[in-house]
Formats: C-alpha cells, structure tokens, sequence
C-alpha cells in the first residue's frame, strides 16, 4: 500500500498453489492490509494466514497480524509503535507476542530511496516440546531495519527490507527476515521477488 495516499486504502491477495508427483503438494495463501494515513501519521494493519498440505496430510498453518503507527517528528526523522502476534499451531503450538518502538529515518541517495530506523521490543514466546511442556521465553531485542526503493524506469523498481533483530543480551540470538525483487506495473500490478527469506534465521530458543 501507498503510504503518501492520504485517507483509507486496502488491499487482499490469495494464492492457490499446487504439485502433483510422488509426494502431492497443495497450499493456500491470504494476506489482508489496511491502513489510514493523515498528513504527519499513519495508522497500519496487516495479517496473512498460510495452509499446506501434502498428500493429504496438513504439514503447516500459520497465522500473523501487526499494528503500527508512525508519526512524523521532522522533515526526515520519524517516531513509531507497534505491536504483533503470531500463531504456528501445526509447529510445536509456537506463540509469539511483541511489541515495542523506535525512530527511522527517510533515507534519499542517488535514486535510492526508503526508510531506515532502530528501535527496541519485547518478545514473549512458548511452544509445546516433544515432552509436552510448555516451554516460555521473554526477550529484550534491539530493532534493526531498511526498507529501501530504487526505480528503474516509471513502470518497475527494484525493492528490499531487511530486519536484524538480536537479543539486547546476547547477539548470537537473533532473528532477521530479507526480502527483495521487482515490483512493476503494466495492464495489472505485477510483483516478482528473486529472494525471499521470511522464515526466522536464529540461534534455537527452543531445544525440541
């Protein structure tokens, strides 16, 4: 969504995916956004869900949603909160809460343009081990991202984010989601991403 839209906007995307061979797969996709958006704040909601089977037999569920507001400070420094939930029933019964804020900068160089910004959370977390105990974790972490645009003509840019999220006590635990590719538009919005990393890259909190 367009953050300099002033006023409501939305979007809804769904995806069916499917493959047959010696093991079928088959898996379903549904992310929902929307935000309000005033002169100096923005007011963002966003939640997806994800469903796989294969052959039959369900191999993943996940559940997310994130609220965020973001006002503007100055010209080029902004301050934000946000909260978010995530539910991984079919992996281990895992919940994951947080909430936090922090400050990111408009970042404008050589063409290049976006946000970038630090900030503080708080993190709980608890899932189910193999012994059936409900393992629960609390943590501090910093909030490290970029979230940066480069246009390569009036139809396409080239897109990126990156979150580093370590622990504020130790920063071999950390969590990091990269993503980037092509956003363009022709007759319809077309978006291609060459990589996408949206599982947690960490050291284990959970000895399963």
């Amino acid at each position: 969504m367009d953050e300099t839209k002033q006023g409501w906007s939305s979007s809804l995307a769904f995806s069916l995916s499917g493959k047959k061979g010696s093991v079928d797969n088959d898996s379903a996709s549904l992310s929902i956004g929307s935000q309000w958006v005033e002169p100096h704040s923005r007011t963002l909601l966003i939640g997806a869900l994800d469903y796989s089977e294969s052959s039959g037999v369900k191999d993943d569920e996940e559940y997310f949603a994130h609220l965020r507001h973001t006002h503007q400070w100055t010209s080029t420094l902004d301050w934000e909160l946000f909260t978010q939930k995530e539910f991984q029933p079919f992996t281990y019964n895992r919940k994951r809460s947080l909430f936090g804020g922090g400050l990111r900068s408009t970042m404008h160089w050589q063409g290049l343009v976006g946000h970038a910004g630090f900030g503080v959370m708080k993190e709980f977390e608890s899932a189910i081990t193999v012994t059936q105990q409900n393992r629960q974790l609390e943590n501090d972490r910093f909030n490290l991202f970029a979230n940066l645009k480069y246009p390569f003509s009036s139809t396409a840019n080239w897109v990126g984010l990156v979150y580093y999220q370590p622990k504020v006590t130790n920063s071999n635990d950390y969590q990091m989601v990269m993503t980037t590719g092509v956003d363009a538009r022709f007759l319809v919005r077309f978006i291609f991403y060459l990589i996408s990393l949206t599982n947690m890259i960490r050291i284990p909190l959970f000895q399963i």
